[in-house]
């Protein structure tokens, strides 16, 4: 285990604009969800019933879709050009997603701009992390990485509290253009940042340019309490040893499938963010992107119902937040395990109150229907979401961290992308029993936490990656 290391001022600040890019994809999943809420979005397109269903399909499904693409360009790009870089080309794309999506005059155009804000987000949800891991110390990794999940929330309450805002504007095309166009600006304000942040230094050591890479940890690890840099120089000489070890070791996804802790590892990615279909298929994206017309069919409509999808995500940014804060006391597997059986439990308790309230003048039935979704991000936000970005980004050596934290990702969007398609539809057709997917595919994966997932509380990334043949190889 790792000593108690206090964290630098400037390794948080480093971390801290690494999590611009999660407040960007945080804020783009999330915006179109006020706006969907608003007629007047409806309208400029000339959208009737027939068509909507099939528009509020595309949004998120182009959206999600660039997601899966890039992920996997974000694992290639970083590997080859380095995580600074990629994150600089992830900027691009969000900037001009921004300008397309706010600027839309037809569908194409608007669908054209969330593919490319999609891309963003793959490339964001796969370089940040590792980014965050491999500049972090190991006794505060889980806090530090746990940034991501927290700026990504936060990015989404700012996300619905921006619409909110434009909603109240005069001019009607303003109204949805503007908070669209403002996804934009996260990625506008983190390009000129990477200029200033370092190299992750395992890349750089992977690459055989030591020096820098000391250099870079001991700018990372220099606290009043630690005036030699003595952890540096262990962390550099643990880095070099593992390279070493990790030389002869193939980089592909399908030689990885050979190794059995390697194979296990891909299994934990998957099932993470499939914990993410364990934890995804438990409702989240659809609850997000829907939440507006959720709360309309139990009948809060107007601005009233982008104000509660705003405290909804601020709520779920105050659980990030001590989920971050926690994460390295408690552990992985508990908060994992816990998180998903009550976001269950909640989930229920809301689909029975859909199930028998919904489009009713009982408000006290409605009340309790808003009630659950809120029990439900409590424990998603408190347990689940933090601990999913930190266990993938530090379960693989530093030569399979970007190809796996891409399956992982790829795994989070794959699901989101089909839910988020058919969605519409399945409210429509089969109403609250569409819950029932979200409630039963999630409840098989309590068990395999519990038996399955070794706990990596407090090691370096160098120690789990040598934990091939203890915890890991069970294969």
């Amino acid at each position: 285990m790792a000593h108690k290391q206090k964290i630098s001022t400037y390794n948080l600040l480093v971390v801290l604009a690494a999590a611009l890019g999660s407040f960007t994809f945080g804020f783009t999943v999330n915006v179109t969800g006020p706006v969907l809420g608003m007629p007047t979005f409806y309208d400029y397109f000339d959208l009737d019933i027939e068509q909507t269903t099939g528009v509020i399909g595309a949004i998120p499904a182009c959206y999600f879709g660039g997601g899966i693409v890039g992920a996997a360009l974000g694992a290639w790009t970083s590997e080859v050009l380095g995580r600074r870089r990629a994150l600089f080309l992830a900027c691009i794309l969000g900037v001009i997603g921004g300008v397309l999506i706010g600027s839309a005059v037809n569908i194409v155009m608007l669908l054209l701009g969330r593919l490319l804000s999609g891309l963003c987000s793959g490339y964001f949800q796969t370089i940040v992390p590792i980014y965050q891991s491999e500049v972090s110390p190991a006794s505060r990794r889980g806090h530090l990485v746990g940034q991501h999940g927290f700026f990504l929330v936060l990015g989404g309450t700012t996300a619905v509290f921006a619409g909110l805002g434009c909603s109240f504007s005069a001019n009607e095309q303003l109204q949805w253009r503007l908070a669209l166009a403002l996804s934009g600006l996260p990625p506008l304000v983190l390009a000129p940042a990477l200029f200033w942040l370092p190299e992750s230094p395992r890349w750089l050591m992977a690459r055989g340019r030591f020096q820098q890479a000391l250099r870079v940890l001991q700018e990372l690890h220099k606290t009043p309490s630690d005036p030699d840099n003595s952890l540096a120089a262990s962390e550099f000489t643990q880095i070099k040893e593992q390279l070493e070890l990790e030389k002869t070791e193939s980089r592909t996804v399908l030689s990885a499938l050979r190794e059995p802790s390697m194979r296990k590892r891909l299994v934990l990615a998957t099932l993470t963010p499939f914990n993410r279909g364990l934890l995804q298929c438990s409702g989240v994206l659809v609850i997000i992107t829907y939440q507006v017309i959720l709360y309309e069919n139990l009948g809060i409509t107007g601005w009233r119902s982008i104000l509660l999808l705003g405290i909804y995500n601020l709520w779920s940014a105050v659980g990030n937040y001590f989920n971050a804060r926690m994460i390295d006391r408690v552990g992985r597997k508990r908060l994992l395990f816990w998180g998903l059986l009550g976001a269950l439990v909640a989930l229920s308790l809301y689909t029975a109150m859909v199930a028998r309230y919904a489009g009713t003048a009982n408000r006290v039935g409605c009340g309790f229907g808003v009630l659950f979704v809120y029990l439900y991000t409590t424990f998603y936000g408190f347990c689940l979401d933090v601990t999913c970005y930190v266990y993938c980004a530090e379960i693989f050596p530093t030569y399979m961290r970007p190809a796996g934290m891409a399956v992982s990702i790829i795994s989070y969007f794959a699901p989101a992308l089909l839910f988020a398609e058919v969605a519409p539809t399945a409210f429509r057709t089969i109403e609250w029993k569409f819950y029932l997917v979200f409630i039963l595919v999630p409840a098989c994966g309590l068990p395999v936490i519990w038996f399955y997932f070794p706990e990596t509380r407090g090691l370096t990334l160098e120690e789990v990656a040598g934990l091939a043949c203890v915890r890991l190889c069970i294969w």
